[in-house]
């Protein structure tokens, strides 16, 4: 019932033609179990009929190619049908993807910097770049829009270098112009991280743009690194060894082993906000919610490993509060302000007074 085309990247398989609503369903359930046997890989099927999907062998391959984008969506052993939703979905996506690809050629981009503050004194000796798209058609477009796009694409090895440049350019103004120390934090992607050349590139900006790598911090993801934790660590060692900060962005929200957490050469760990959302309410009703336990939890590891705990999304003064109790070390988020343009944040940071160191409260001892 079945025949089936190999190529480097992609399975398709053909199948009688047959109604989706009616039987096409079982026929992907059903395939995917039997090929599902036979290999480790993810399994995915995105089915097209002739000729409600297309006439012809190329319109049928681009729409279920169409389908197939979305099937990866739903993860492993999955399947999903041509539609004309999925269709115009898929044009929008590649209209993105030219768009972006002009905005790198233009350097259409703009980091805004969120700052990082101390729980205890609201100093602030680090802020993290966020890049923004300030694309002529459609606005600001915040990067949960374009960087899926841009890996996809293979489009993040150019714009990730530039972010970088851009992130030392200010980091060496900043330090060396005496508004400093600020560390500044930059985003790393997995394709970066997989390049082989990473290294040396970021040695050549470092000289190209005067900036001390003491001056930037590295964020990584948990999922960057689940294909390769072993490559991947040994270019966090090697960029470690540089002066780079490291630091383990969005913790909590990946897969990664606390085995491998403790041999990789890390500085910090930052709670994802998701967590530090789930904390509500003051006092002993914060510290019942699910989030306040993660966060409990991850502050004591943290501690345990010798590493800076850092809370991202700090929206309300409880969050705060009890961030404080637990002993965490530096917060950003709207409750400061939220991310800025470079002279916007200079005149923010112009204005913050010191404050009065705040003590911590001594946690009581559980019998």
């Amino acid at each position: 019932d079945w025949s089936v085309r190999l190529n480097r990247v992609t399975k398709t398989a053909y199948v009688p033609s047959v109604r989706i609503g009616h039987h096409g369903g079982h026929a992907a359930r059903k395939g995917l179990r039997h090929v599902a046997l036979f290999t480790r890989s993810a399994v995915r099927f995105a089915p097209t009929i002739c000729p409600e999907d297309g006439a012809d062998a190329e319109t049928l391959l681009k729409n279920a190619d169409a389908a197939m984008y979305h099937a990866k969506e739903l993860g492993r052993n999955s399947w999903r049908a041509f539609s004309r939703a999925l269709a115009q979905r898929r044009d929008q996506r590649l209209g993105l993807e030219t768009a972006l690809r002009r905005a790198i050629r233009n350097r259409e981009f703009e980091l805004h910097y969120q700052p990082i503050l101390d729980v205890v004194t609201g100093h602030v000796s680090q802020v993290e770049a966020l890049v923004r798209w300030n694309d002529p058609a459609r606005g600001t477009v915040l990067p949960m829009t374009f960087i899926p796009v841009a890996e996809e694409a293979g489009l993040m090895r150019d714009l990730g270098q530039w972010v970088f440049e851009e992130a030392s350019r200010q980091a060496a103004r900043w330090n060396a112009g005496g508004a400093g120390p600020i560390v500044v934090g930059v985003n790393l992607s997995a394709s970066q991280l997989r390049d082989s050349t990473i290294v040396a590139e970021f040695e050549a900006t470092l000289q190209a743009t005067g900036c001390s790598p003491n001056w930037l911090a590295l964020e990584i993801t948990e999922t960057s690194m689940v294909k390769d934790v072993e490559g991947v660590s040994l270019t966090l060692r090697k960029l470690r060894r540089l002066g780079f900060r490291i630091a383990i962005d969005d913790f909590g929200t990946g897969f990664s082993s606390l085995s491998h957490l403790r041999h990789l050469p890390l500085d910090a760990l930052k709670i994802d906000k998701s967590f530090v959302a789930d904390i509500d309410g003051d006092g002993r009703r914060a510290a019942e919610s699910g989030g306040a336990a993660i966060v409990s939890a991850v502050t004591g590891l943290a501690r345990g490993l010798g590493l800076e705990v850092i809370a991202e999304g700090v929206e309300r003064p409880a969050q705060l509060a009890f961030l404080r109790d637990q002993g965490c070390a530096s917060y950003q988020g709207y409750l400061a302000c939220p991310p800025m343009p470079v002279a916007e944040l200079e005149r923010w940071l112009a204005k913050q007074s010191p404050r009065k160191p705040v003590t911590r409260k001594k946690r009581a001892t559980r019998k």
